[in-house]
């Protein structure tokens, strides 16, 4: 009899454990894939918006949004830690390796933005370029009040420096000359929070992360706006960009599907970005 229970103990416990390991097995294929995008942070608030989106739609599928800066994108697709880097430049030579595509997702405007105490309204590029490099120090040189100028840049390797210093000339093909005593921001964020309390600033954010805050000046008589960075009239533009590597998976291509769609794209419209259709 005592042989007879132990018998049946068994079997129930082979039982037991066949219906644990199917339920856990169930359960894996119910977690469904995630898609991880690393880069940018003027991308980042675009993304964010992307992934809602797409996730609305692909219930099975999680976007998280990290957020570095362009040169780390890079090197994120490089080393696999992530299946999308953002950009906001253009790729240099000797960073597509790593890449199987790039995708233009958006057109995006460099606005120059200045303290509310600010007078000035509008500087050239010859302007912006001393203005960054320290040889206009104050902004009695530039039309405005007799108040010490205060530059507010962000990091090296952040996409948005690169365009802004290469558009200005800050860079002059061999070297990034933004003055040394920039006060130096890791995120568009920080910019504009920099800027909006420290009287006599001026730095340079995207346009989409400009706010009320801060006062956005225009470029050599032009403001940017959706229009004329479309049309090409703005002068210190960008494009949004992102990259996948060769190991691409099926969930990052259908991302990457939805974001080149006309309604992701419409999305992003309404939304005031510029976008590539």
């Amino acid at each position: 009899m005592k042989k007879l229970r132990d018998k049946l103990k068994t079997a129930a416990a082979i039982a037991l454990c066949a219906v644990l390991c199917a339920g856990l097995a169930g359960c894996a294929g119910s977690f469904g894939s995630s898609v991880i995008v690393t880069g940018s942070t003027s991308v980042q608030p675009l993304t964010k918006e992307l992934a809602k989106g797409f996730m609305e739609s692909e219930r099975g599928i999680d976007v998280i949004v990290n957020s570095t800066d362009s040169s780390k994108a890079v090197d994120a697709i490089s080393d696999s830690s992530a299946d999308i880097g953002a950009l906001s430049r253009e790729p240099v030579d000797g960073e597509m390796q790593s890449v199987k595509k790039k995708y233009t997702i958006a057109i995006d405007g460099v606005a120059v933005i200045v303290n509310k105490d600010v007078e000035v309204s509008d500087l050239s590029l010859s302007q912006l370029k001393k203005i960054f490099t320290g040889e206009i120090k104050n902004w009695s040189e530039v039309g405005g009040q007799d108040k010490k100028i205060t530059v507010v840049s962000r990091e090296a390797g952040s996409g948005t420096r690169e365009v802004f210093t290469e558009k200005t000339k800050v860079y002059d093909g061999k070297t990034d000359r933004t003055t040394k005593s920039a006060a130096v921001r890791i995120s568009a964020y920080k910019v504009v929070k920099t800027v909006a309390s420290k009287q006599g600033s001026i730095g340079y954010i995207s346009l989409a992360q400009a706010g009320r805050s801060v006062r956005t000046l225009s470029v050599n008589g032009v403001m940017p706006s959706v229009k004329t960075v479309r049309n090409g009239d703005y002068p210190i533009q960008r494009p949004f960009i992102y990259i996948v590597g060769y190991n691409a998976s099926a969930a990052t291509g259908k991302f990457i599907k939805y974001v080149m769609s006309d309604d992701a794209q419409a999305r992003l419209q309404e939304r005031g970005y510029v976008t590539v259709k």
